[in-house]
């Protein structure tokens, strides 16, 4: 899948998700990088032949990483199955949009990072209904400054500075990790007769010893209506099962947990 200029449909859809985007200028070798302070937006995207786009966004304090131009599916949530070059792949969650076949990472730091490396991006958007099952092969350009510019913007530091090493490459920690006391949030009082339904996405660090520690909103909907702080206080008391930690940063610094809070309102 070839890299086009970058404005073609695929950064056109990213851009009928930011509204009052004024599209800007080509960064060169790196990923095109956009900005508009009136917007406080600042965004790294690579468009492709296809129609497809792979995009790191910021809108302050909101940070995003977008696939767009695969095919829509339903539900508030979409499974997509994600590696890069000869990796497994590995299932992975985003939001969907109102812009149909435009995804959004429900942990956007982690791939974030892993994406400025550049190679293959393999992304599988499995079948339903009658729409087959798809394979997308995207290749990526390192990024030595766009991306890196985008996490700035909101306030991220370059690398996860919770645990060393790449966190992508590690095992997920859904399955190397057990619940001992699981987050237990209340529904906010400030989303009461606005919503009645909340979903955020967290990670944190879990420590051998099974403490719970370090914790981040890594996405949230819907936004401002106090779920992701509702969701942060309460993982902030939940505990895992204590763990044997296999390598010595480990032991030191745990693992990262990621997980999500469900809220409904009955």
């Amino acid at each position: 899948m070839k890299v086009s200029h970058w404005l073609t449909a695929g950064v056109l859809t990213v851009a009928m998700a930011t509204p009052g985007l004024s599209l800007a200028q080509d960064a060169g070798d790196d990923w095109d990088l956009v900005q508009d302070p009136s917007q406080n937006l600042t965004m790294a995207v690579l468009a492709f032949d296809g129609g497809q786009a792979v995009a790191v966004r910021c809108v302050a304090p909101t940070f995003e990483v977008i696939l767009t131009g695969l095919p829509p599916r339903t539900g508030s949530t979409v499974a997509l199955e994600i590696g890069f070059d000869d990796e497994d792949l590995r299932d992975t969650h985003w939001w969907t949009s109102e812009v149909p076949g435009l995804y959004v990472a429900v942990h956007p730091g982690l791939l974030a990072r892993r994406l400025r490396e550049g190679g293959d991006l393999n992304v599988v958007v499995a079948a339903e209904g009658e729409e087959a099952r798809r394979r997308y092969v995207m290749s990526l350009v390192p990024s030595g400054a766009a991306i890196d510019a985008t996490l700035a913007a909101c306030g991220l530091p370059r690398d996860d500075t919770r645990a060393s090493g790449d966190s992508w490459v590690r095992p997920d920690s859904r399955d190397t990790l057990t619940w001992d006391s699981r987050p237990t949030p209340t529904f906010p009082d400030r989303a009461i007769g606005r919503s009645n339904w909340g979903h955020v996405f967290l990670s944190c660090v879990a420590l051998p010893t099974g403490r719970v520690e370090q914790c981040q909103i890594d996405s949230e909907r819907p936004e401002n209506l106090g779920f992701g702080e509702a969701a942060l206080a309460s993982a902030r008391r939940a505990r895992v099962v204590p763990y044997t930690p296999t390598t010595d940063e480990e032991a030191a610094q745990g693992q990262i947990l990621r997980f999500s809070v469900a809220f409904r309102l009955r």
